[in-house]
């Protein structure tokens, strides 16, 4: 059973060889602790070694916190606190956003969640290509329209044209594959090579 103690900040040792440079994340982590509290212990070895948990120190002396919640580590051989302080901050790498449940979670929340004003405005705006009124024709009246080799694309109040010199897009359009056209756009968007 894990047992949380809380230790005076001053007897924490940080790890001299920590590989991770944390600096840049201290203010977004003394943040999270002003809008939640301290609730993420710092792991620690049975010398009171960080093994887990430099950034949230780092944190916690900013904001003068004399003491904060440890749990003790001490059934971990050596090799299991270097190659564990390794991991903590490696797996975290593996995960990806859902961005459509992600926009979902953000919507009306106005307290600290990591991301910045600009980066939930981006979040936020929803990428939307509309096929209603395309006629193949190049009106310019619907928001997908063809004319010559290129293809627009009106999503919101941008607009752009792809070039679509052998007609692949317009031809797959035609065919009534509207979905696969838009899915290959939106990826074409996610990747920054349009937008």
């Amino acid at each position: 059973m894990l047992k949380i103690e809380y230790v005076k900040t001053a007897d924490l040792i940080p790890y001299a060889n920590n590989p991770r440079k944390n600096d840049a994340a201290v203010d977004k982590v003394v943040e999270s602790i002003r809008e939640f509290g301290f609730k993420n212990p710092i792991i620690v070895d049975g010398n009171n070694e960080i093994i887990a948990g430099h950034t949230r120190l780092k944190a916690a002396e900013k904001l003068g916190m004399e003491e904060v919640p440890t749990i003790k580590a001490e059934d971990l051989t050596p090799e299991q606190v270097k190659a564990f302080r390794i991991a903590d901050n490696k797996t975290h790498e593996f995960a990806e956003w859902d961005m459509d449940l992600l926009r979902e979670e953000l919507d009306g929340i106005n307290l600290f969640t990591g991301f910045n004003e600009d980066e939930i405005e981006d979040l936020m705006t929803q990428y939307h290509i509309d096929f209603d009124e395309f006629d193949g024709e190049g009106d310019g009246g619907g928001s997908y329209v063809s004319s010559g080799n290129k293809v627009r694309v009106v999503i919101g109040a941008l607009m752009f044209d792809i070039n679509d010199d052998d007609h692949a897009i317009y031809g797959k359009t035609k065919n009534a594959d509207a979905d696969v056209v838009k899915a290959q756009i939106m990826d074409l968007i996610n990747k920054g090579e349009l937008l």
